[in-house]
C-alpha cells in the first residue's frame, strides 16, 4: 500500500486502556514496536507517515493542566523508572526490529514472543491506568529513531463524528450515549455513568482536514502536533446539547471529579500553521459536529445493516460482535464486562453473539453475583430472547450437558 501512496496514516492501536493494562505485550507490540517498523517501510517507499498518538501521553508522563508540545514529561525522564526502562529497551528493540525486517522467516508471532520475553525479564514500572499512554509514547520514540523517515506525530483528544461506529471494535463512550439517547432509552449500568471531567473533542472531519493539509506540505516546520478543538467541554453541556438535538429524555449519572486540574491540549502550534495556509480555518464547534454525527446515525439506523456490508458479506455489527466475542475469553472481569456492554449496545443484531457470551460465562462461572449481573444485562434487552437466556442462567445443565 505504501508503494502506491505518498502519505500513510498509522491508526492501528490497542486503544482501550483496560485492554492495554491487561494485555501489556500486545499493547507494547502494536503501539510501541509497530510504528518503528511502519516508519522503515515509509522511508523505503518515500511516503510520509502520520502516527495517531494520544493526549494520554501527557498524563502517563506525569503532567496535567494546559500543555503544549514542548512540555517536559517527568515520568519519562532518565531518572524516572519508566524513563530508565525505556532507555534500556530502545537499543534492544532496535536490534530486533532490524532482524525482523531482514529475516523473512520471522512472523508477527515471533515479534509477540520477543516482546513477551522482554517483559518477563524487565518488568514495566508503569501504573495500569497509564500503560496506554506510555506505549503510545514508546511508539513516538520508535518513530524518531528511524533516520531519514518522514514522520509526523499527532496527539489527539476525543475523536467523534459520522462513521465512528462502523469500524470500531470498541464503541466510544460518546457513541454509546448517543445511541441510547436517540432511542430514548433509559441509561443503566456502566453505560449511564461518565466522569464529570471537562474534555476536549476533535471532529473527524477536522482530523481529515489536518491530514490533508499537512500531507501536502513539502517541509512541515514541526513534526509533533496537539490536534483538537481547543475548547474544554463540560460533560453536562455535552449531554444537554445531545438532548436538544435529539429530543431525548434519557438520564445520565456523573461521577464527581477529584482532580484539581484537568489536562488541556494547547493547540497554538497546529492552529497557527493551518491558518497560515488558510486564514479561515477553524475547528468544528460541538453543535454542528454533533448534528452531523446524529444525522449519520439516524441514516444508519434507517438503512439497517445493509449500509454496513464489508467484503465478506457480514454486517459491521456482526463483525464487531464477533471480535468482541473473542474478547470474552479473557478472564479479566473488566475486559469481559466492557465487551458485554458493547454487545448489548449493538442491539438485536448481536443477539446470537450475546447468547453465546452468556452461555460461556454461565458455563465457567457458577458465582451467584456474576449470574445476577448477567440477568440485569438481559433485563435491558427484553423480549423472548432475554427469557431464553435467563433460562440458561437459572438451569445451566439443561443447556450444557
Amino acid at each position: 500500500l505504501m508503494q502506491r501512496s505518498h502519505v500513510a496514516v498509522l491508526l492501528a492501536a490497542v486503544s482501550d486502556p483496560s485492554v492495554a493494562a491487561t494485555r501489556l505485550a500486545l499493547a507494547l507490540l502494536v503501539n510501541g514496536f509497530g510504528p518503528g517498523v511502519a516508519a522503515r517501510f515509509a522511508r523505503e517507499t518515500g511516503s510520509r507517515l502520520f502516527f495517531s498518538s494520544t493526549q494520554q501521553v501527557y498524563s502517563a508522563g506525569g503532567r496535567d493542566g494546559e500543555l503544549d508540545e514542548t512540555a517536559e514529561l517527568p515520568q519519562f525522564s532518565e531518572d524516572a523508572p519508566a524513563g530508565q526502562w525505556l532507555r534500556e529497551a530502545m537499543p534492544v528493540f532496535d536490534h530486533f526490529e532490524e532482524q525482523y525486517l531482514r529475516d523473512a522467516r520471522l512472523t508477527p508471532a515471533d515479534a509477540m514472543a520477543f516482546v513477551e520475553g522482554y517483559l518477563r525479564a524487565h518488568e514495566l514500572p508503569v501504573a495500569p491506568q497509564h500503560v496506554y499512554g506510555f506505549t503510545k509514547y514508546v511508539g513516538e520514540q520508535r518513530l524518531q529513531r528511524v533516520p531519514g523517515a518522514d514522520v509526523i506525530i499527532l496527539r489527539l483528544s476525543n475523536l467523534y463524528g459520522p462513521g465512528d461506529f462502523s469500524n470500531y471494535v470498541r464503541v466510544p463512550k460518546l457513541t454509546l450515549f448517543l445511541q441510547e439517547m436517540m432511542a430514548n432509552r433509559p441509561l443503566q449500568g456502566k453505560s449511564a455513568v461518565w466522569s464529570n471531567d471537562p474534555r476536549q473533542f476533535l471532529f473527524v472531519g477536522d482530523l481529515l482536514d489536518v491530514l490533508q493539509r499537512l500531507g501536502s506540505l513539502k517541509s512541515p516546520p514541526q513534526r509533533l502536533f496537539n490536534v483538537t478543538n481547543p475548547r474544554m467541554v463540560q460533560p453536562a453541556e455535552l449531554i444537554d446539547r445531545i438532548r436538544e438535538l435529539t429530543g431525548s429524555t434519557s438520564d445520565i449519572q456523573f461521577i464527581p471529579s477529584n482532580a484539581s486540574r484537568h489536562l488541556q491540549l494547547n493547540t497554538t502550534r497546529i492552529e497557527s500553521l493551518l491558518k497560515s495556509l488558510d486564514p479561515t480555518f477553524a475547528f468544528t464547534d460541538l453543535t454542528p459536529g454533533l448534528t452531523r454525527m446524529i444525522a449519520w446515525h439516524r441514516g444508519a439506523s434507517e438503512a439497517g445493516s445493509a449500509q454496513f456490508v464489508p467484503s465478506n458479506g457480514r454486517s459491521h455489527v456482526e463483525e464487531i460482535a464477533s471480535v468482541l466475542l473473542k474478547e470474552l475469553e479473557n478472564e479479566d472481569e473488566n475486559i469481559y464486562g466492557n465487551a458485554i456492554e458493547q454487545l448489548v449496545s449493538l442491539g438485536p443484531s448481536a443477539l446470537p453473539q450475546l447468547t453465546e457470551a452468556v452461555k460461556r460465562k454461565a458455563e465457567h462461572n457458577r458465582d451467584l453475583n456474576v449470574r445476577l449481573a448477567l440477568a440485569e444485562i438481559l433485563g435491558r434487552i427484553g423480549g423472548s430472547e432475554a427469557m431464553a437466556l435467563l433460562k440458561i442462567l437459572i438451569h445451566p445443565k439443561e443447556d450444557f450437558y
